[in-house]
């Protein structure tokens, strides 16, 4: 009984379903993939695509099935909704995936202050320019208050830029740390080697200024009294 009644619900639609352009359902099916395939990518940085950017893809399988079930208004309407949550989706994603690399890329920069980075990473500072323009792009999005379906690609080309930025910095970090345990290594024995000729310095000034009590003291030679034995 349930399974006639499936099949009487689903022979239904078709009708409506050959109403909707096939180009329009090509269309909607590119960029639903893409946007799902992106947040899976960006879950797999980060652990996770953020909240908005699965609830804009529910939004786009929420204007779907209005466009394959509801007559009021014409299906091409709802498959055009449904695209522009999948861009936005793309959007969210890649926001919150650049947002983890500019703060990656931030502390990377802070944990290694005090070393030329430019001796294992010879583009770093290309590298935070770049940062820094992605950067601008965000914030002036975000004061404009434009569309962010409109200006996912950018996103998403940004993102693939700062992750392969972070891979950069995560393997780059082993041989930072030997140049620092190096440079320790370094200064360590330039201090000790400074304190021994300071001390060499001081020790020849005593002896000059002090050469006497420096000295084995001299015993004095001294003539043995004659005994003289009185008359008697």
């Amino acid at each position: 009984m349930v399974n006639s009644r499936v099949s009487q619900k689903s022979n239904s639609l078709i009708p409506l379903i050959n109403n909707i352009h096939q180009l329009e359902i090509q269309n909607l099916r590119e960029h639903y993939d893409i946007a799902d395939g992106f947040c899976r990518d960006v879950q797999a940085f980060l652990e996770e695509a953020g909240i908005p950017a699965m609830n804009e893809l529910r939004y786009a399988g929420y204007h779907l099935l209005h466009a394959l079930t509801d007559k009021s208004e014409p299906a091409s309407a709802q498959i055009i909704k449904a695209v522009n949550h999948c861009k936005r989706a793309a959007y969210e994603a890649a926001e919150a995936g650049i947002l983890t690399c500019l703060q990656k890329v931030s502390q990377f920069k802070e944990d290694y202050k005090g070393v030329v980075i430019t001796t294992c990473i010879p583009n770093w500072p290309d590298m935070l320019v770049k940062c820094d323009e992605i950067k601008d792009a965000i914030a002036n999005s975000r004061k404009k208050g434009d569309d962010r379906g409109e200006d996912h690609k950018n996103q998403m080309a940004a993102f693939d830029t700062l992750k392969g930025f972070c891979k950069t910095i995560d393997h780059s970090r082993e041989e930072l740390n030997k140049t620092i345990k190096g440079d320790i290594k370094a200064q360590r024995q330039f201090v000790l080697v400074t304190l021994l000729a300071v001390l060499a310095i001081v020790v020849s000034i005593w002896f000059g200024l002090y050469p006497r009590s420096a000295a084995s003291p001299e015993i004095p030679e001294t003539n043995n009294p004659q005994i003289i034995v009185p008359k008697s």
